[in-house]
């Protein structure tokens, strides 16, 4: 039977879950910083938003106008990087996995930083 026929995610439920909870932590922090980015809050206020979500280094290191691109490529990176891994993990298509966590990280932040626009201030 093929590689992708047998699901081997049974004998290790301990780093599914680890997977899950680096996907969701990371989705979570990255839809924050692009909402409040796309809002037209000041630099002060996307870094405060950042760290109050554990947010890598990724918000600190980049300039304002590179900050939404360049939150939403690093966590779409690290997002395909662990949907790869679970799906691996899992015995499943690596591509299907990726592509599926790609796609539902891309729309949470693109959904984000819409509504940052749609009810940001600008001052």
């Amino acid at each position: 039977m093929s590689r992708y026929g047998i699901h081997t995610i049974h004998g290790a439920g301990w780093l599914r879950a680890a997977v899950l909870g680096a996907n969701e932590g990371t989705v979570s922090t990255a839809s924050l910083i692009t909402g409040v980015a796309a809002s037209n809050s000041s630099y002060d206020s996307i870094l405060l938003a950042g760290l109050a979500a554990l947010a890598l280094t990724l918000a600190w290191a980049l300039p304002l106008d590179q900050m939404i691109l360049g939150v939403a490529i690093g966590s779409l990176m690290c997002l395909a990087f662990l949907g790869g891994m679970a799906a691996y993990v899992g015995g499943a298509s690596i591509f299907v996995g990726t592509v599926r966590v790609l796609f539902w990280g891309a729309s949470a932040m693109a959904l984000t930083a819409g509504l940052g626009r749609l009810f940001g201030v600008i001052a």
